[in-house]
């Protein structure tokens, strides 16, 4: 590899090559401002975001770092080349940042797609999950209505309603626990996040808590949950 010094002439323009990715680097904030903005995420919202998102974060400030790193070296050597001081940065070094940078940002903006897929995926089956939850225990709420008793089991609940089986599809094999304490009260338990009854994770609802109630409490409006989630409609005749 040649280690001849660049010449100014030269310097000029990998200065300008420069300053498009530091450009880039800014349409990136940009970006993720105007994300923020449109879905008016608080400020602690963002804190909380940031923190889920610790990868992106890490990686935009990795890019920026490395950006402004190779911008610095150009403009030593060319404040050099200009003053003829001899201090002239490594050739070499700024040959191999330079051949390397469109790479680190192709891998960058190519993993944060990735990761935007795999979050957004996660999303949905959370609030499908949650949409199971709803059902299930709507269902429940109905079969007590409907008979004057709370179903004993999941197993009852699922041979005098075909639908059961479709709403726990949607809970993507979190396990469930359905009891009567009573002729009139149940418990749910559900498996929570790590799909295993009986960990710290579990939870367990009662017909003294409507998950349906706490969503509507949640995003302020029946409108609200019907937006995140959607639900069959209640005492929907059973065949």
């Amino acid at each position: 590899m040649s280690s001849t010094p660049f010449d100014v002439e030269v310097l000029k323009e990998l200065r300008e090559h420069t300053r498009l990715f530091l450009k880039l680097d800014l349409a990136y904030l940009v970006a993720g401002g105007t994300i923020v903005t449109a879905l008016k995420i608080s400020r602690g919202e963002l804190i909380e975001f940031g923190a889920a998102l610790g990868f992106v974060v890490f990686a935009f400030v990795a890019i920026g770092v490395f950006d402004t790193t190779i911008d610095s070296l150009v403009f030593k050597d060319w404040l050099s080349a200009r003053t003829g001081d001899g201090k002239r940065q490594p050739t070499g070094r700024i040959r191999v940042l330079l051949d390397i940078q469109p790479s680190i940002h192709l891998l960058f903006i190519a993993a944060l797609l990735m990761y935007s897929v795999g979050f957004a995926t996660g999303a949905q089956g959370s609030i499908t999950r949650i949409e199971g939850r709803v059902m299930l225990q709507e269902e429940v709420e109905f079969h007590l209505k409907e008979t004057g008793t709370s179903p004993r089991s999941l197993e009852e609940l699922q041979a005098a309603n075909r639908r059961i089986n479709g709403i726990l599809a949607k809970l993507d094999g979190e396990p469930v626990i359905i009891e009567a304490n009573g002729p009139k009260s149940y418990r749910i338990i559900f498996g929570g996040w790590d799909k295993t009854i009986g960990t710290q994770d579990d939870e367990v609802v009662t017909q003294e808590y409507l998950i349906r109630e706490a969503f509507e409490r949640l995003f302020g409006s029946k409108e609200g949950i019907e937006a995140k989630i959607q639900v069959f409609p209640k005492n929907v005749e059973n065949k």
